[in-house]
């Protein structure tokens, strides 16, 4: 089977096994695509993520030949664009439409990448029919090989539950938005009482300073070097994406934590909690730097995930959740 067990259930006292890294290519496109696939490969990614609204798949493609990895060391994820949710056939012809970008014969995993369908209103109720639609559909490119798994994006139980209620296997894997700010925790709760594993987008906030720049990190990781300009700490992590910085998230004078070490503490915090983050940079270094996690000594890991829980513990249980990313929520 291609998913395992532990990261659906996860021991998290038990750090022997951590849950693998996924190398997403959302917003990069191009040279740029291919060549930060390349390095990521390179330096020990195995699991890249792509979709069909990236406009990305044959850079994706182009850097999975260029670095000649066997096929069976991988795992490949695509998605069902909004727009192709039409139902069995239509979802069907996305799949072969990625496959022949990708240049390959399957994926290992296919994802509906949003419960609605492209150009209808969110409150729609022909969402919740083409939804089911193209769900079978996606199953049905299981049983012909296409893909190894099938499985969703953005989903709330509700759309678990249309699925449960037209008969329809439950998928095998959900992605959607996870970190201290953003724990959704009752779909998450379902999910693991299901047993599907639980894919985190944007484990890093997509760079947002409400994050990455929470006062508390001072305070559970200490402040960066002193000897350090602000300068030199953006450059450093100050961003974990490739987009530049924004006026209102420029480091200031005042104490903060390395940029490296909140990244690093937010991708350990993910992955005791069972989630398998799905990372994203142009940076080498970057790009380097976000595999630490899988492999250092268990009392560092330990650390820096106590670092990002302080900050999930300040959120009340009720409170709302801080999305910085889609939230499919509002789809019937």
């Amino acid at each position: 089977t291609v998913s395992v067990l532990y990261w659906r259930l996860p021991e998290r006292q038990n750090m022997a096994q951590r849950p693998p890294l996924s190398f997403g290519t959302y917003t990069v496109r191009g040279d740029t695509c291919r060549d930060a696939v390349i390095a990521a490969l390179r330096c020990g990614y195995r699991r890249i993520d792509t979709a069909a609204v990236y406009k990305n798949e044959e850079e994706v493609g182009a850097a999975l030949r260029a670095v000649g990895i066997p096929r069976s060391e991988l795992r490949v994820t695509t998605k069902l664009a909004p727009q192709d949710q039409k139902g069995a056939a239509a979802a069907i012809a996305a799949l072969r439409a990625s496959l022949k970008r990708l240049g390959l014969d399957y994926v290992d995993c296919y994802l509906m990448h949003w419960p609605g369908t492209g150009r209808k209103k969110v409150k729609d109720p022909a969402n919740i029919a083409l939804r089911c639609e193209s769900w079978r559909g996606m199953c049905e490119a299981k049983a012909m090989g296409l893909t190894r798994e099938v499985g969703v994006c953005n989903f709330s139980v509700r759309h678990f539950e249309s699925l449960a209620a037209a008969q329809l296997p439950l998928p095998q894997v959900h992605q959607l938005e996870l970190h201290p700010l953003c724990r959704q925790r009752e779909v998450v709760a379902w999910c693991r009482e299901k047993q599907i594993a639980v894919e985190a987008y944007s484990p890093l906030g997509s760079g947002e300073p409400a994050l990455l720049q929470h006062p508390l990190w001072v305070k559970t990781l200490g402040p960066a070097p002193a000897d350090e300009t602000a300068a030199e700490q953006q450059s450093k992590r100050a961003q974990p994406t490739a987009e530049p910085l924004s006026p209102a998230s420029s480091p200031t004078s005042a104490p903060h934590a390395d940029p490296s070490a909140v990244a690093q503490a937010l991708l350990c915090w993910s992955m005791r909690e069972g989630y398998l983050p799905v990372v994203r940079s142009t940076n080498p270094r970057h790009i380097a730097a976000d595999l630490v996690p899988a492999t250092m000594p268990d009392p560092e890991f330990i650390r820096l995930a106590d670092a990002a829980e302080a900050i999930a513990s300040s959120v009340a249980p009720d409170a709302d959740d801080t999305h910085f990313c889609w939230f499919g929520d509002a789809v019937v």
